[in-house]
């Protein structure tokens, strides 16, 4: 619906449909790539950082990425856990590579996950559907 209401508007400020059409589509590709997946918003340059605060891609992969990650839990067996072979069974001394884990724990849950990776926490889900 917002993007229905971003195009419309460019239709309704460009001269021709032509030129409302080279506009979206560059708006398009613009947005796509700054909805915090290919380019996260730490690593974006400064002087793009304010598209994100009104990007709407954002907002809605933020949302899918959070009702994902919610209620997974991530088990560090295998090589995820350090240090990994067979005389390293006492899991107490051994810690799991994978971001958001705490040292003695066996699993990780989505959102610890999500909160080292990208930042974003449960509670966050609220705001971006709205």
């Amino acid at each position: 619906l917002t993007l229905n209401q971003m195009f419309r508007m460019i239709a309704n400020l460009s001269a021709s449909i032509l030129t409302a059409s080279d506009i979206s589509g560059g708006l398009l590709i613009v947005l796509s790539i700054l909805n915090d997946f290919l380019l996260p918003y730490y690593k974006a340059p400064v002087w793009v950082s304010w598209i994100y605060s009104i990007n709407p891609f954002q907002y809605a992969v933020k949302a899918l990425i959070i009702n994902e990650f919610n209620r997974l839990k991530i088990d560090c067996t295998g090589g995820n856990a350090i240090p990994y072979g067979p005389s390293y069974d006492v899991q107490e001394y051994r810690v799991c590579a994978i971001a958001g884990a705490e040292p003695g724990s066996s699993s990780v849950s989505g959102n610890q996950f999500l909160e080292a990776t990208f930042g974003y926490k449960a509670s966050d889900l609220g705001t971006t559907v709205m």
